[in-house]
């Protein structure tokens, strides 16, 4: 179980973000064929309401891999697009199926390069991150929200030992990256999670990372900065003309 969340762009191209390692076999490497998603709701008086109805996302079809990963394999990040996809001329798709998708978190708050530096992120700031770790075997589709630091975030990149789980045993990788370091105990299910930064003063909310995983240190987590999705947006954002499922 991982976590992923939903962004668009001004053209309302859809996409579900989330960690490779979420969506792929532990044994294997490879990705799965489908994997399913639940969906919350925010209710009229802002109260988030866990829905247990089950949605199915296609992530391969025909051999073909129906998503897009970041150039640097060292970063733990994927794209799913969402609507309508051609597979061949005799095959066109609707991802998610059974449910349209239209409530997303807006491109525009994710932060750049260059907004990171506006917005002065570093070591201290106050920071947030959503994620599905809640263990309890009744309702697994609880986000659990928990306010931390940035512990380190150093502009460069590091070689830091990332956490990966595989089959039945848990081996730590060394990964050369933009390392945010944050002082919140990683648990299963967080990865993918999107790392909101806490400013009184800002006008809106702003997505400054995406939790990767557990580290050695084992009081933080790892996260990466945020323009390493808007880099992959701006990329997937090249391979079609139109909105998907939009006319």
């Amino acid at each position: 179980m991982g976590t992923g969340f939903l962004v668009a762009d001004s053209e309302y191209h859809r996409y579900i973000v989330t960690a490779k390692h979420v969506i792929r076999s532990k044994e294997t490497g490879e990705y799965f064929d489908h994997v399913y998603f639940r969906k919350n709701i925010l209710s009229d008086f802002g109260k988030c309401v866990a829905s247990d109805d089950k949605y199915e996302l296609t992530l391969k079809s025909k051999d073909k891999v129906l998503i897009f990963e970041h150039s640097d394999s060292d970063v733990d990040l994927v794209l799913i697009p969402l609507g309508n996809m051609i597979i061949d001329e005799n095959l066109t798709i609707h991802n998610p199926k059974g449910i349209e998708i239209d409530e997303t978190f807006a491109f525009s708050g994710i932060a750049t390069r260059a907004i990171m530096d506006t917005l002065d992120i570093r070591d201290g700031k106050k920071v947030q991150i959503v994620g599905f770790s809640f263990q309890s075997a009744q309702k697994p589709q609880f986000h659990i929200s928990r306010f931390g630091h940035i512990a380190l975030y150093a502009k460069e990149k590091m070689r830091l030992n990332w956490k990966v789980e595989l089959a039945d045993t848990a081996l730590f990788k060394p990964i050369t990256a933009d390392w945010i370091v944050i002082d919140i105990i990683h648990r299963g299910g967080d990865s993918g999670a999107p790392v909101f930064a806490i400013l009184p003063r800002a006008e809106k909310a702003w997505i400054i990372g995406i939790v990767q995983g557990g580290s050695e240190m084992k009081e933080f987590c790892l996260a990466i900065p945020s323009y390493y999705l808007t880099d992959l947006l701006e990329s997937a954002k090249k391979h079609w003309a139109k909105p998907q499922g939009r006319e």
